[in-house]
Formats: structure tokens, C-alpha cells, sequence
């Protein structure tokens, strides 16, 4: 298929914008497609147009009352999941929170996952610093 850009004078036909999934219909001794140069068009031939705009159609009457109840539970999961994480006490978050220092430094130390308040190490067994 050649390939078309906006403003420029073609013949009559079916051009699609693939970009924009847009069909411009060119009709009688041609016309002006819609748009710039920087949009272009493939045109599509008569008989592609006759029999592919009823499949298309065919296929979305198909399948459209099987999407519809998956987009409805779709939106209705997402609408529950938000509420019941909303719901949900996040322990990390209060954790983070009660390790705050007195300058609002977060102390944690991630390897041994606890928090100190004083912001230092923990102490040495001292049976260890006698061997």
C-alpha cells in the first residue's frame, strides 16, 4: 500500500489514518485528505472496505457481551480492592513512623530489620568480648 500525507490532493477512496485508527473517506473525483504532512494515510482498497467494515462490525456485536461483563467486574474489583486496602493497617508504615528521631531522622536498619531509637548499634553480647 502507498502511503499518503495530509493536505495533498488525492482520488476518491478510503483512506486510514493508523495512528489515529481513522478512516477518511474521499469521495466522488477525489479530494484533500484531512490533516498535515506529518499525518499519513494508507488507502484501503474498495473491496477490503466492502467486506472488512461488516466483519469488523460482526465481530463487535460477537464479542461485546462477553467483554462487557468482564469490563463491569473489572471496574467493580478494582472499586473493592482500593477500599479493602484502604481498610487494610499497613505495620510498616506505623513502624517507620515510631522510629522517627528527635530531628525527624528515620532510623532502620534494613539488614536486621529493627529500629533503634538511639540511632546506634546494638550492644555486643559481652560473653563474646571475653573470648
Amino acid at each position: 500500500m502507498q502511503r499518503y500525507y495530509g493536505s495533498t490532493k488525492v482520488k476518491a477512496g478510503f483512506y486510514w489514518n493508523p495512528r489515529a485508527w481513522d478512516i477518511a473517506p474521499i469521495p466522488g473525483k477525489g479530494g484533500i485528505l484531512p490533516g498535515d504532512m506529518d499525518t499519513s494515510y494508507l488507502r484501503v482498497p474498495m473491496v477490503l472496505m466492502l467486506f472488512g467494515a461488516p466483519v469488523a462490525g460482526l465481530f463487535y456485536v460477537i464479542t461485546l457481551p462477553i467483554y462487557l461483563p468482564l469490563i463491569i467486574l473489572g471496574i467493580a474489583f478494582n472499586f473493592l480492592g482500593q477500599k479493602i486496602y484502604q481498610l487494610v493497617p499497613k505495620p510498616a508504615s506505623k513502624l517507620v513512623d515510631k522510629s522517627r528521631s528527635d530531628n525527624g531522622e528515620v532510623i532502620f536498619d534494613s539488614h536486621l530489620g529493627m529500629v533503634y531509637p538511639d540511632g546506634g548499634l546494638p550492644m555486643e553480647d559481652e560473653a563474646e568480648d571475653e573470648r
